[in-house]
């Protein structure tokens, strides 16, 4: 086994893990409801950036269906993240030639 070569391997690693956090984190993901009658977006950050709300839904009476719709969107855009962080995960493992490492 060549320890050199796996420190080498686990530092490129960590480095492009890194890159490809900081990506995601600065990628918008959007969740929409009632045919985009709500729009949340929400960045790899989980941080919310920005909620649109069609003004149809902004009466009293539709109170109940834009919590909803809030929460359905709200929902989508992290159901998003967290598919793009589990397939950053995925792609990063499958860079690794773990055979070569053991040589």
């Amino acid at each position: 086994m060549d320890f050199k070569n796996l420190m080498a391997q686990a530092q490129k690693m960590q480095k492009e893990m890194e890159k490809s956090e900081s990506v995601i984190k600065d990628t918008l993901f959007d969740g929409t409801a009632g045919s985009g009658a709500v729009t949340v977006k929400i960045n790899g950050g989980y941080e919310v950036q920005e909620i649109t709300i069609d003004d149809d839904l902004m009466d009293l009476e539709n109170k109940e269906i834009l919590q909803d719709y809030l929460t359905i969107a709200t929902n989508q855009a992290l159901e998003k993240i967290t598919a793009a962080k589990e397939n950053n995960m995925q792609n990063l493992s499958q860079s690794i030639n773990i055979s070569s490492l053991l040589k």
